[in-house]
């Protein structure tokens, strides 16, 4: 049966949209990360139409294809060449692998083109259900949480949003009360994929490689710009390679840093001593998702997405009620 965006009847005018990373997304994968949020003290979650957005059956689907199998070759040398960039070591060619992973369907065109259409879809249907019962879509307050490669296909949707009938902050009126990145990639993809060069299909369909730096989105009118976001935050932790940080230090080069974010960087050192290996083991299965990775050191999965939530609790109620 071909893919049909979420239907939801709204109890009032909140929404929150959730958008998965890299990984197995089946019908259940948001159940951990729905529980954490009802988990949120003073934040009822029957008071908003939550709408799980699955869009990992086409990355399945598109590795099936003959022309994705071709990337292998050059997810390799990228591979190689990110570890030599971290050091060499073990540590660094498992990092460089999460990393890769990342990169890989912003190789392909129809990846690519088949999540953003989808995700546009989801979004239109969301608003529909939204302005069911008369209420205009500006008075709309629509939250979107994602993680992990979510943050990119949800980066790379909003600005293409701008220019999508029924979608446009100025022209529809639909403008986002607030969009919460945890452990973006979006800057790491930039960099990466501006050190691939022509192996990166079509550039200019990429906003993220747009302009001198990242943006928020924003519709163009006559009277200046009009954004599409109102309040844009980005959480992550100094251990997530895929947020931008390594063994407790900023990598600027892959950090997300949009001009106008509210940014949070968690703690996630802890006690740990890092001149221990089998600490630096640990953080490295638990980056690359390696099961009970951390248990022998006490160290939780730092890419966790109800870790985030959990950390973040009384933000999120602030910001979801707001």
């Amino acid at each position: 049966m071909a893919w049909q965006p979420i239907s939801r009847q709204w109890p009032g005018k909140r929404a929150i949209l959730l958008v998965h990373g890299i990984g197995d997304a089946s019908p259940g994968y948001y159940d951990d990360v729905i529980q954490a949020l009802a988990a949120v003290p003073g934040l009822d979650l029957s008071q908003f139409a939550v709408y799980p957005f699955l869009y990992d059956f086409i990355v399945d689907w598109m590795k099936e294809k003959a022309q994705f199998e071709k990337l292998a070759g050059a997810l390799k040398k990228l591979q190689a060449r990110l570890g030599f960039s971290f050091g060499g070591d073990e540590f660094a060619f498992e990092v460089a692998e999460r990393a890769s992973d990342v990169i890989a369907p912003v190789l392909s065109l129809d990846v690519r083109a088949a999540v953003r259409t989808a995700y546009l879809a989801q979004l239109d249907q969301l608003v529909q259900d939204g302005t069911a019962n008369g209420a205009p879509a500006v008075s709309l307050k629509v939250s979107i949480i994602c993680h992990s490669f979510g943050c990119l296909h949800t980066y790379e949707t909003l600005h293409a949003a701008t220019r999508q009938p029924g979608l446009m902050p100025s022209t529809d009126g639909v403008k986002f009360a607030n969009v919460v990145f945890m452990a973006s990639p979006v800057q790491l993809v930039r960099a990466v994929a501006k050190r691939l060069g022509i192996a990166v299909p079509r550039p200019g369909d990429l906003a993220a490689l747009a302009g001198d730096t990242l943006t928020q989105p924003f519709e163009k009118t006559v009277d200046g710009e009009r954004m599409s976001v109102k309040n844009w935050v980005s959480i992550t932790g100094n251990l997530d390679i895929v947020g931008g940080h390594l063994l407790g230090k900023k990598l600027p080069w892959a950090y997300m840093d949009v001009d106008g974010q509210d940014p949070h960087v968690d703690d996630q050192l802890g006690d740990l001593d890092l001149s221990q290996e089998s600490v630096v083991s640990a953080i490295a299965g638990a980056i690359i998702g390696r099961a009970g990775a951390g248990d022998a050191v006490g160290l939780e999965d730092p890419h966790s997405w109800p870790g985030y939530i959990e950390r973040h609790a009384t933000d999120l109620k602030g910001w979801l009620l707001s």
